[in-house]
């Protein structure tokens, strides 16, 4: 349960950040910002559930949501993660200097 609530949270922040992006039409890579987006939020599902809930444990400190805002900042642009688990675990190891493994 608590991983759908993460999922969906992942969504949110997906979607609030390609809005953003569509509301800056000035900067000439922001539709495809967007459409990248759009292609993260088709693949939340797919993160596995315990990368999922190290993903949602560092969001205690001020310097991990600035860090996340700066990835996604640089999300579509200057950073372009082919799913929505590689997103999270370039924060989770950006954050931890590991990236946890799947259980077997």
């Amino acid at each position: 349960m608590r991983e759908e609530t993460i999922r969906f949270a992942l969504c949110e922040t997906f979607e609030q950040a390609a809005i953003w992006r569509a509301l800056r039409p000035g900067e000439c890579q922001s539709a495809e910002a967007v459409e990248h987006f759009r292609r993260l939020i088709a693949t939340v599902g797919q993160v596995d559930d315990e990368l999922l809930l190290a993903y949602a444990e560092l969001w205690e400190g001020e310097a991990d949501r600035l860090a996340h805002r700066e990835l996604l900042k640089a999300l579509g642009l200057d950073y372009q993660p082919a799913s929505a688990s590689e997103f999270v675990a370039r924060f989770v190891a950006e954050r931890t200097g590991t990236i946890p493994t799947a259980s077997p």
